[in-house]
């Protein structure tokens, strides 16, 4: 079962995800800003940043969960340019000119890697932790400065390394630099990092390095070196050289002081590499807001600073420093320009001359106007060296040789460039902002927002790039206080008195703000805002002197400063401390400019800054180029200084535009599936997959603007929509719709309800709406009413605002129509991959997909809870209804509580459970992905019993600051109308990270209307997603994880578009943001609308004051009962109120998909219950007698027994109706009838229903084949000694896969398989030693490759490929591998690595990562490097296999054709792979079939012959017979060794007498073989199985089944073309699926004999040749020559032997179809279809090419009747000068240029089979460029996408198919592209999928890997091939015997079962473990039933020895003794 989780995006920077992060639930606390909530906009402004998802297959139910990553946006800025609001968030938000931001783990890339209470050195670009600074420093401060941490990028966070508990940690890839030697202990302002948990089967995957690195933490008491104390002499260079050598050497050997230990939890995690990238989609290119930054060579020195007295300011630090470099640069510094970070860290290029220095410096203040003396204070200033940032190491990780980027290095570059913007413009978090950047604009209310611009340096994979964004935010404009508060409170305030709201207003909106005093001249002192005064100003006195006589502030500025105040009855503001204040009126005031404002926002405010914000794309890239100009980094001092180089000039960056999914809508509306278009699409046409049900509803209306009469038309156009869009909705409410006043809402709503359920209660009902019209204005009304519906009344609601009900639209009522439908349960639309189960991973086994999300309350509402969400998907596979749990926890808690717990419950005893909740700072990152991924281990092992899925965990990112850029914006194809890149468009490579598995994804549409902002990022420039892989369990490829992510976004069920990020994370945060209305009054969080809003009067002030840390939390409301189940069935975005972590993780594992939940012996009975009246009757007249009944005729009896046509039709859509669609057959044999259902392809079940009472039992398949036998041999039922086959008895230890979706992809499952082993045993030497032996058997003519015996440990492999790699790294990439070989000789190492240093580095790296940390990607790419594959042996027995003039004669057909163009792929791949592999080998391929004596005309009868454009590849006929008669022993084997002097690599077998040579020289030779059937005969004729006997003597079905048998489980894998000829489809099974278990009365009875969920099964479609085959429109490359005679061939009137019919108008288009003349090829059914179609007989001509004219010249008498048929249709439809019937072509070149012929009329290629197994033909014509036409039943279904590259016919519906080709005709007449389009799609996905380069590619991949896995498996093998052996002695043989050998005129001896070569002795052999002594034969009949004529030399006699009989007897014995062996060691194991 697969797990995994959509998580949203921590808070904070985080520093590190360990493998383990996947777990949790931490979900973001943002609230999108303006987010539309059932049609209502919300005024709460919380930016959502990021989302995470995982995924986590496992056993019983696979889990993807969606994890919002929290980082937290200040409520003023807008969606389009967000800064990062600081590391934790916590503390208010000021915004002082330079006050000091507080210490905290960076931004982007980053994370300190200490734990939470204090800084540690964080990973990739964290900033500067706090040097044991207590907690409310490092996280308490202003908010604008708490991400100025100097870290890097945020999108990617995380990734320290958690040094111990309350140590300052160095980080990995994500944490700043933590203290040297000052941590100190925990804060109080919160807890030491407790112990990491005990984990549960969760396995870090180690990363080796080359050289370990120790991880610096600090030093505690660093020493004191000569000369280098407070004295201002500088030392001598010298001096200096050897002090820092011996600092260095002291600092190496000294761990005690340097280094602490680090958290063992964290040191073994390593991110998962990136697996490739992807190639899925349209290439092309875009641009990226990233500009290279090149790498400068310079030593960079870190100095820690003490600045004495210490002072929090950041900006008195920057000044001190500025002052003492103006001062001591020349002097004393070296001539260094120093880059500081305002704190404790100074760095330089290059070394300061001296170790320890101290300065006095003297600042003095800035004259304020008042004429006095100004102040000075003095400043004692020790700098001290403290370490290097190391450059070269960053260099390595940007190449990807060293895994963790250096902090340091990344640290100084970001303060580097920051330095001088940071004196220049206002820094608030990573970003800059001055009102010079760009006009002001006003926001209302006092506020103005400010332009600016992102700035951050991270590494990718082009370099180093700095990352720069435009931006804006909300500044409080310098207005005097009085006219600030006007604004405010949005009235004329100075005649009235102020409320107590009005106080509490002013005071929240003033606090913290800095104001200067205006009443003293030019005296401009500054002051702090602390509070507001409770008094009038009139009623404010002081005491003026010590005998405390009081004065009041009236009289005391009238006496001192001559001031008369004018509003005496406003309270004063009140600056300084609490203990002593001071007062100063609000009119003496004015706001200093430059803060600001980070409290929240209102909805007015939001908007206007969105417009200020939002840009057009290419708007936004200019302003962004010019900002990067005008910051002139070439000019910057200290980018000068450090020798930083920054282009101006956009990165181009290669991208990908993934296709859009189809999604699928009800049968019943006019457009059954859906392609979106540009990311939307709409519901015209379109019904829902499954409407819901709304009998009783009501309305009532909050709107005075809206009369009773547009109310009742409003919610009748309402309820039309929803009914025409698929629902079952009531057209009439239960009362009319009622006006209600809004501040009488809650007494309105309950009086409604209480008058509706008076109603419906006692008719037991219930009701199911509310529909709710709202003003566009509505305060808090939105939230009082969801509370009390769904929480009091129990009700489920619907909200309108007033303008939508006055307009009306259409779009609109249909998307509150969707809203409603899955409000009441049902499901708008699924992907049509979901339902096909072909979406990667997530349909191979059952998956569930969680969301989680927390929303904070916004700043300034301190007393509020957090409010905690997790969503859980409900309906594998379809995956799009959700249920989930909300929770209220601590205000401001990110770290998820009560992950499992356990409790005592009166009911059900011991109870474990927990919730998980989200937001994360980054300190306390690791210890939560621990905790988090224990949880989620606890609670699925509570579950079941060891069960532990694996995970894979993707940090999904939205509020990072990367943009993508069209390449060139006026291409309508690269962008869309918004003039945003396409959706889809996905980024992998470039401005990603250097080595780690992430990229990005813009799944949606730009749009230019502000809606929807965080879903669709509002107007303006759309915003990728960023999504990060931190651990993958289950080893996405790139091309998987993307197009999932994709395909996901399209399944947002509240909209018709698709969305920017996966629909889990945004479902999540909705509910978490619906659970904050549930919140009673006094504590909900209501904005700014609280004071005074309806609903909500009597509030009073409420205390802003951050609760205590054990405060206890308010948990939420309960949900009532009926809500609770209703949102419980629906599982969508309603959400019981709960704290069961386990509870849900059960309820998804457990809840199923409809109908397919329990087994049907299960549910049967219930069905038959439903409608047990008609089932009695039908059953009645089921049982008249023995039969076997097929589906069409079980629905004639259903007809004849249920009349009454609305009945039958309920019986048929309910549980009975698709348990009878899903059964294959019932045997009846009364009064029994037994059910073989097929409920999926691949799995049947089988039932036996009594038709007297109805009771049903489930049966095995053993008694269900008695049944059928009972009908066609009883005594065979009946005889307790019938053979029965179970080949599964055997194959216990196999691996299975378990979804039908993952039938098909066994390379890729074998892969994940021996990675999975190999990384579980990685400390086992078993495992890694079987790579080892298998890379030591690797030899060509004895000489060794790759490895010799030298390496005979993994030990010392790995020892020597890390000395290798570093040999290697020292080349030239083009280095010929001879010039080194001897050097890599004497480690150990042969030929076979590659043939230049760079492929044998490529080559060992994939090795060494593969016994690291394996995965299915790299072992592949391992497999296809590997030298084991040069000789290959295919077998193809029957027919005349030749090259030319033999296409026609008997059995010979397109198999000949497929095997020469296969050999010609695989030997050019074989070239290419022996060249890269640098050896000099020449590989050989042989084509192994008959010799022919009587070779009518063809070369059949030469034993060798070259295969034509070729090298090294043969055609070898070996005799079957001479003169003498047949053979004994087909000599095969000793011609192959003779000729190949070698033993074959790999042996190939074609159909089925070729598959079983194949198997049995295989198995003696100890090969690996795969096989091909092309076509298992089982499936083409009914009942061929059961009435066998009847079909023998043509068919010799018996040789041909058991060979089929014998083959397929003897082969390492099998090849098919197309899933369905493994699988079948719905309603037909697959040819090998129908050999799971069949019986052949008399015979035998296989009740196991074959999966097709083994991982054998591959699917390998063939392509056409492309030399012969290719484009119409290629005119260079067109065969002129044949272009005559095709035109005589077409269209003269002349008949002859070639061709009959004329086409009298040459201009029509010509529809074309060429195949055999038999039945199942439907040829007489496609020319029926053209007689019976007069639209589309007068639009084209039809041409047909097949068999003969005359029937005489035929011996097939299939053949003979479809010929006569054909001339009955031609003159009964008068066909004449519109058709034409050619004869078989056999020149493949000429039919080549036909196709193109035809394509020239801009004419269709028709494929109109019963049944087509793959369909060569319709790779042919859509290679030609034909717009093709192909059944639906088979191969051509999926190699056609239906409407997209070509369209699907069905054969048994002529009329539909005919009106279909005609539709497409009569379109191309009006749409002059439209040939041409559906010309170009065939094409492209034939490129794409079916060409013969991807075939071999597999072909040898799997070759490769099938060879390991077989090494793997060796003992299960040899138990399975001595059965095999054992039937194939005992049965085979005697029924080969039977097979006749026609007479050819020669006497001839007794039939002998001739057998294969293999049994004689050779060299070649010896290394296979022993065989039995006696070599299986061959008995190769001609076992294809097409043979057919007498005379044919086609089957050869079968004989069994009597010298063998003894042996046989022992190979039972022995077989059996073995199958008991494994079947005890299996119990016991």
């Amino acid at each position: 079962m697969k797990k995994g989780i959509f998580n949203r995006e921590r808070g904070r920077a985080s520093t590190q995800a360990s493998p383990f992060s996947l777990s949790s639930f931490s979900p973001s606390e943002a609230t999108a800003a303006a987010a539309l909530y059932d049609g209502h906009w919300d005024s709460d402004f919380t930016i959502v940043r990021s989302r995470a998802f995982f995924a986590m297959p496992g056993s019983m139910c696979d889990i993807i969960m969606v994890r919002k990553r929290r980082t937290e946006l200040p409520s003023g800025e807008s969606s389009e340019s967000h800064e990062p609001a600081g590391g934790s968030g916590r503390g208010s938000q000021r915004a002082p000119e330079r006050t000091p931001p507080q210490q905290q783990g960076g931004g982007n890339y980053q994370g300190g890697r200490g734990p939470a209470p204090q800084g540690g050195r964080g990973g990739y670009g964290g900033g500067r932790g706090g040097r044991g600074v207590p907690q409310q420093q490092q996280y308490g401060g202003p908010q604008e400065y708490q991400q100025q941490q100097y870290g890097g990028p945020q999108e990617y966070q995380g990734r320290g390394r958690g040094g111990p508990t309350q140590q300052g940690g160095r980080g990995g890839y994500g944490g700043g630099r933590g203290d040297i030697g000052r941590g100190g202990p925990p804060s109080p302002g919160g807890p030491a990092r407790p112990q990491f948990p005990e984990l549960h089967q969760a396995t870090p995957v180690p990363y080796q390095e080359a050289t370990p690195q120790v991880p610096y933490q600090g030093v505690t008491s660093p020493p004191v070196y000569g000369g280098s104390s407070s004295s201002s002499q500088p030392p001598e260079p010298s001096e200096v050289a050897e002090q820092l050598a011996d600092l260095t050497v002291r600092q190496e050997s000294a761990p005690s002081q340097a280094i602490q230990p680090v958290a063992p939890s964290s040191k073994s995690v390593r991110f998962p590499l990136r697996p490739g990238k992807g190639s899925t989609g349209r290439r092309c290119t875009v641009k990226a807001n990233h500009f290279f930054a090149e790498l400068p060579d310079k030593d960079l020195h870190q100095y820690d600073v003490t600045i004495t007295p210490e002072v929090t300011s950041r900006g008195v630090n920057r000044a001190v420093m500025e002052q003492l470099v103006k001062q001591y640069r020349e002097s004393h510094l070296g001539k260094r320009l120093p880059a500081y970070d305002g704190r404790k860290s100074l760095y330089t290029a290059g070394p300061l001359p001296f170790l320890s220095k101290e300065f006095k410096i003297t600042l003095i203040d800035d004259d304020d106007g008042s004429g006095g003396q100004r102040r000075e204070r003095e400043f004692r200033v020790v700098i001290k060296f403290a370490a290097r940032a190391d450059l070269h190491h960053l260099g390595l990780f940007l190449q990807g040789r060293q895994a963790d980027a250096p902090q340091e290095a990344l640290q100084v570059l970001d303060i580097v460039l920051r330095e001088l913007p940071t004196s220049r413009y206002c820094p608030v978090g990573r970003s800059f902002y001055s009102p010079d950047l760009g006009r002001r604009q006003s926001l209302g209310d006092g506020l103005e927002s400010w332009r600016g611009f992102y700035q951050s340096i991270r590494p990718t994979q082009m370099g180093l790039s700095l990352n720069i964004d435009m931006s804006s935010t909300a500044f409080i404009e310098p207005l005097p206080v009085i006219e600030f508060v006007t604004q405010l409170l949005n009235r004329d305030v100075t005649h009235r008195p102020l409320s107590d709201s009005d106080r509490v207003k002013i005071k929240k909106a003033l606090r913290g703000v800095k104001v200067e005093v205006t009443h003293r001249g030019n005296m401009r002192r500054k002051y702090r805002i602390s509070g507001l005064t409770s008094q009038a100003t009139r009623e404010l006195t002081f005491p003026v002197d010590e005998r405390r006589t009081m004065k009041s502030v009236v009289e005391y500025f009238y006496e001192t400063y001559g001031f008369v105040i004018q509003h005496t009855q406003w309270p004063c503001l009140q600056v300084g401390n609490q203990q002593r204040p001071n007062y100063l009126p609000m009119e003496v005031c004015k706001i200093v400019e430059g803060q600001r404002y980070s409290k929240r926002l209102n909805e007015k405010q939001i908007t206007a800054l969105l417009k200020v914000t939002c840009q057009r794309p290419h708007d936004r890239e200019q302003d962004i180029i010019r900002t990067v100009r005008h910051n002139a980094y070439h000019n910057d001092p200290y980018a000068k200084e450090f020798g930083i180089k920054i282009s101006e000039n956009l990165a181009q960056v290669e991208a990908r535009i993934l296709p859009a999914p189809w999604l699928k809508y009800h049968d019943t509306g006019r457009e059954k599936d859906c392609l979106p278009q540009v990311g939307q699409w709409n519901m015209m046409n379109k019904k829902m997959v499954n409407g819901g049900r709304v009998n009783n509803w009501i309305c009532i209306n909050f709107s005075r603007n809206v009369q009773d009469n547009v109310a009742r038309s409003f919610c009748n156009e309402l309820a039309q929509m929803c009914y025409i869009s698929g629902m079952a909705f009531n057209p009439e409410s239960v009362l009319p719709p009622t006006s209600a006043r809004p501040d009488q809402a809650e007494k309105a709503l309950k009086t409604r309800y209480h008058d509706a359920m008076t109603k419906l209660r006692p008719q037991n009902k219930e009701l199911d709406l509310l529909v709710v019209i709202l003003p566009d204005n509505n305060g808090n009304l939105y939230g009082d009413l969801k509370r009390i519906c769904e929480t009091d009344l129990g009700l489920v609601s619907q909200c309108c605002l007033t303008k939508h009900v006055f307009r009306m639209s259409k779009q609109y009522l249909a998307n509150v129509a969707l809203k409603i439908n899955v409000k009441v349960g049902g499901r708008n639309t699924v992907l049509v991959d979901a339902l096909s189960r072909r979406i990667p991973l997530v349909s191979d086994r059952p998956t569930i997909i969680f969301g989680a999300d927390v929303t904070h309350p916004h700043p300034g509402e301190d007393s509020s809870p957090s409010i905690a969400a997790v969503v859980a998907s409900q309906d594998w596979p379809e995956i799009t209804k959700y249920a989930g749990l909300v929770c209220a926890q601590a205000h401001r808690q990110e770290l998820i509580q009560d992950l499992f717990k356990t409790w005592q419950d009166p009911q059900r005893g011991t109870v474990t459970g927990g919730m998980i909740k989200d937001g994360v700072s980054e300190g306390q990152f690791y210890q939560v992905l621990l905790y988090e991924l224990d949880a989620i281990r606890k609670a699925c092992a509570s579950l079941e019993p060891n069960y532990q899925p694996p995970v894979t965990f993707v940090v999904v990112q939205k509020r990072h600051h990367t943009r993508l850029f069209a390449n060139n914006h006026s291409d309508r194809n690269a962008v869309d109308r918004s003039g945003n890149i396409l959706p889809g468009t996905v980024v992998d490579s470039k401005i990603c990270h250097p080595t780690e598995f992430d990229f990005y994804l813009c799944s949606h549409a730009g749009i230019q209307a502000m809606i929807f902002p965080c879903v669709l990022c509002g107007g303006g420039t759309s915003r990728p997603a960023h999504y990060h892989v931190l651990w993958d369990e289950n080893k996405f490829t790139a091309d998987e994880l993307q197009s999932l992510t994709n395909n996901l976004c399209y399944t947002y069920a509240r909209c018709t578009r698709s969305v920017s990020i996966v629909p889990p994370a945004y479902y999540a945060h909705l509910a978490a943001f619906r659970a904050r209305f549930y919140l009673e009054p006094e504590t909900s969080d209501s904005g700014s609308m609280t004071s005074g809003a309806p609903g909500r009067g009597g509030m009073g002030p409420r205390s802003t004051r951050a609760p205590g840390p054990n405060a206890a939390v308010r948990p939420l409301p309960a949900l009532k009962e009926n809500v609770k189940r209703m949102f419980a069935a629906v599982k969508c975005l309603k959400f019981p109120v709960a704290t069961d972590w386990y509870a849900l993780i059960e309820m998804a594992s457990t809840s199923p998909p409809s109908k397919r939940s329990d087994t049907i012996a299960e549910t049967m009975p219930e069905a038959l219950r439903e409608s047990r009246f008609h089932m009695k009757k039908c059953f009645a007249s089921f049982g008249t007698g023995k039969r076997l009944m097929k589906p069409q005729h079980i629905m004639e009896e259903l007809e004849k027994s249920i009349e009454d046509r609305h009945e039958r039709s309920k019986v048929l859509e309910g549980l009975l109706g698709y348990i009878l669609s899903r059964t294959q057959e019932a045997a009846v044999v009364p009064p029994y009838v037994a059910f073989a259902v097929r409920p999926n392809p691949g799995f049947s079940e089988f039932v036996k229903v009594n038709a007297d009472d109805l009771t049903v039992d489930g049966i095995s398949a053993t008694e269900y084949l008695k049944f059928k036998e009972m009908i066609f041999d009883e005594s065979w039922a009946n005889d307790e000694n019938a053979l029965e086959l179970d080949f599964g008895a055997i194959d216990f230890s196999t691996p299975r896969m378990t979804l039908p979706s993952s039938i098909g992809n066994g390379l890729n499952f074998v892969l994940k398989s021996i990675s999975s082993r190999l990384s579980t045993h990685a400390s086992c030497s078993d495992y890694a030693k079987s790579l080892l032996d298998y890379l030591l058997r690797l030899n060509y003519h004895g000489e060794n490759l790759m490895i010799n015996e030298s390496l005979d440990t993994v030990a010392k492999l790995q020892t020597a490929l890390i000395q290798a790699e570093v040999l290697v790294s020292t080349l030239p990439k083009t280095t010929p591998f001879p010039s080194f070989e001897q050097r890599l000789k004497v480690l150990g190492f042969e030929k076979g690595w590659g043939d230049t240093a760079e492929r044998v580095g490529e080559t060992m790296r994939l090795l060494s990562e593969v016994f690291q940390a394996p995965d299915s990607v790299m072992l592949e790419s391992l497999f296809s490097r590997l030298p084991n594959t040069f000789n290959i042996v295919i077998f193809s027995p029957h027919g005349y296999f030749g090259q030319s003039d033999v296409l026609g004669l008997p059995d010979t057909g397109g198999q000949v054709v497929y095997i020469l163009d296969q050999v010609r792929a695989l030997e050019e791949e074989l070239l290419l792979r022996i060249k890269q592999q640098g050896l000099a080998v020449k590989p050989q391929i042989l084509v192994v079939t008959r010799l022919i004596p009587d070779a009518r005309g063809t070369k059949c009868n030469q034993e060798l012959e070259a295969i034509i454009d070729t090298k090294h590849s043969h055609i070898l006929r070996v005799p079957f017979r001479t003169d003498k008669g047949v053979l004994h022993q087909w000599d095969a084997t000793s011609k192959i060794l003779q000729h190949m002097e070698c033993k074959p690599d790999l042996i190939i077998g074609n159909y089925s007498d070729g598959n079983l040579v194949a198997s049995l020289i295989a198995s003696k030779l100890g090969i690996t073989q795969g096989t091909i059937a092309h076509a298992l005969e089982k499936t083409k004729y009914e009942d061929s199985d059961a009435k066998w006997k009847e079909f023998d003597p043509k068919y010799h079905f018996s040789c041909q089944f058991t060979a089929d048998i014998i083959s397929m489980n003897c082969a390492d894998f099998v090849i098919t073309s197309t899933f369905q000829e493994i699988a079948g489809g719905k309603d037909r099974p697959g040819q090998y699926e129908s050999h799971t278990a069949f019986t052949m009365p008399g015979l035998y009875r296989v009740v196991s004999g074959i999966d097709v969920f083994d991982p054998k099964f591959n699917i390998a479609a063939p392509g056409a040749d492309q030399s012969v085959y290719f484009p119409y429109s290629e005119k260079q490359r067109r065969f002129t020559k044949f272009q005559p005679a095709i035109e005589e061939l077409l269209y003269t009137k002349e008949e002859n032997d070639e061709h009959i019919g004329f086409l009298a108008d040459k201009k029509k288009p010509i529809i074309f179809s060429m195949a055999r003349l038999d039945t199942v090829k439907n040829l007489t059914g496609l020319v029926e279809w053209f007689g019976k179609n007069k639209r589309l007989r007068n639009s084209v001509n039809l041409v047909i090419v097949g068999g003969f004219f005359d029937p005489s010249k035929s011996k097939d008498r299939e053949e003979i009747a479809e010929i006569k048929k054909l001339h009955a249709l031609v003159q009964a439809y008068q066909l004449s000068g519109q058709f034409r019937w050619i004869a078989a072509q056999t020149d493949r070149y000429r039919n080549g240029e036909l196709y193109r012929c035809i394509a020239d009329t801009k004419g269709a290629f028709v494929q109109p089979a019963l049944y087509e197994a793959f369909g060569l033909t319709v790779i042919e014509a859509m290679n030609c460029g034909l717009p093709t036409f192909a059944t639906n039943q088979g191969g051509p279904a999926e190699i056609i996408v239906d409407g997209v590259s070509g369209f699907h016919i069905d054969p048994n519906n002529g009329d539909e198919s005919s009106n279909k080709i005609a539709d497409f005709f009569e379109k191309c007449k009006t749409d002059g592209e439209y040939w041409k389009k559906m010309s170009a799609a065939g094409l492209q996905r034939i490129n794409e999928c079916y060409t013969w380069k991807i075939y071999a590619n597999k072909m040898l991949n799997m070759g490769s890997t099938y060879g390991f896995w077989r090494q793997l498996r060796d003992d299960q093998k040899l138990a399975k091939e001595t059965y095999i052996h054992m039937f194939y002695n005992l049965l085979f043989r005697k029924l080969a015997k039977n097979v006749a050998v026609p007479s050819v005129g020669y006497e001839k001896p007794a039939p002998r079962a001739v057998t294969a070569a293999v049994d004689q002795p050779t060299t070649a052999a010896a290394s296979k473990p022993p065989q039995p002594p006696a070599a299986p034969t061959s008995a190769v009949p001609q076992l294809t039933p097409r043979v057919r004529d007498e005379g044919r030399e086609l089957s050869q006699p079968r004989s069994r020895s009597r010298a063998r009989c003894l042996w046989n007897c022992c190979c039972v014995i022995l077989g059996f003794l073995i199958i008991l062996y494994y079947k005890i060691r299996n119990m016991y194991n």
